[in-house]
């Protein structure tokens, strides 16, 4: 079967000389194809992160100053040790 002249051995022939045009012509198809084929599903929109914002708010700042009541008692633990420590070795002479 002839094109304007060009025989299916031309056709291909022309196509390689064109491997980018073709490569990125393909690249399109397949990101169309993916990107219509996807449903995207909000999880979590606008207007509830919003009205859930002061929930979040409270609930990370309990968990800030539980936090950081574990981290001082611990911290003053270690400062009693210390000291304890030091009034030993003190002592002791």
């Amino acid at each position: 079967m002839l094109i304007y002249g060009n025989t299916p051995k031309d056709i291909v022939k022309m196509m390689f000389r064109n491997k980018t045009k073709v490569l990125i012509v393909a690249g399109a198809l397949v990101l169309a194809v993916s990107l219509g084929t996807n449903k995207a599903v909000a999880e979590d929109t606008v207007a509830d992160k919003i009205k859930n914002a002061p929930n979040t708010v409270a609930t990370h700042i309990s968990k800030e100053i539980t936090a950081t009541k574990e981290y001082q008692a611990k911290s003053w633990a270690e400062a009693k040790a210390q000291w304890s420590r030091l009034f030993s070795k003190f002592s002791a002479n």
